[in-house]
């Protein structure tokens, strides 16, 4: 078994793109498709599934060592994002005179995510995913190729998922959740 946690983005309004932004972007490009990955925040984790609400991912992990400029539609986009999306950690005045901060200072490129997700080909199997805070356990299966954001935790294994997500939604497993873990809120 093996648990991941989701990919954080540094700023999710560049890099988490709504269907229609997506089909512009492959419109532009065909090539872009190969990198806008289908995506899941916490809040879209229920128990024994989840719901997709057509949001996607501009997949640019360090990891992948990927040349923006073989992907010019994505380039584009994601340049109306600067200077907020250069890991720099520097300070700079916006458009409209107010102080703002880019991304934390990492030796990543600007267009890259902020992670590395050397683990991006976990993503590609069958998981059973479960988000990080939440007042009821709720864990999901999901098919490969489904991708997250940090607010959601993932566990690959080889064998046995249907079985393993049975026995981690079962009363006695949110019983015991709820004794060794803080809780939100009053129950």
């Amino acid at each position: 078994i093996q648990i991941n946690y989701g990919i954080k983005t540094g700023y999710n309004e560049a890099f988490i793109i709504y269907g229609k932004i997506k089909d512009e972007l492959i419109k532009k490009d065909p090539k872009s498709a190969e990198i806008i990955k289908p995506i899941l925040r916490g809040r879209d984790i229920k128990r024994y599934k989840a719901e997709f609400a057509d949001l996607w991912l501009i997949g640019t992990f360090p990891a992948l060592n990927l040349n923006i400029e073989e992907y010019p539609a994505i380039k584009e986009y994601l340049e109306q994002f600067l200077p907020k999306i250069k890991q720099t950690g520097e300070v700079f005045i916006d458009k409209n005179g107010k102080e703002q901060k880019t991304r934390k200072k990492t030796g990543n490129k600007w267009f890259e995510t902020q992670d590395q997700i050397a683990y991006y080909k976990e993503f590609e199997k069958e998981k059973i995913v479960y988000n990080d805070i939440s007042q009821q356990l709720a864990f999901s299966l999901c098919e490969s190729g489904m991708y997250f954001n940090n607010t959601v935790y993932f566990i690959t294994n080889s064998i046995f998922n249907k079985y393993f997500l049975a026995i981690l939604n079962t009363r006695i497993i949110d019983w015991y959740y709820k004794r060794t873990s803080a809780q939100l809120g009053k129950n």
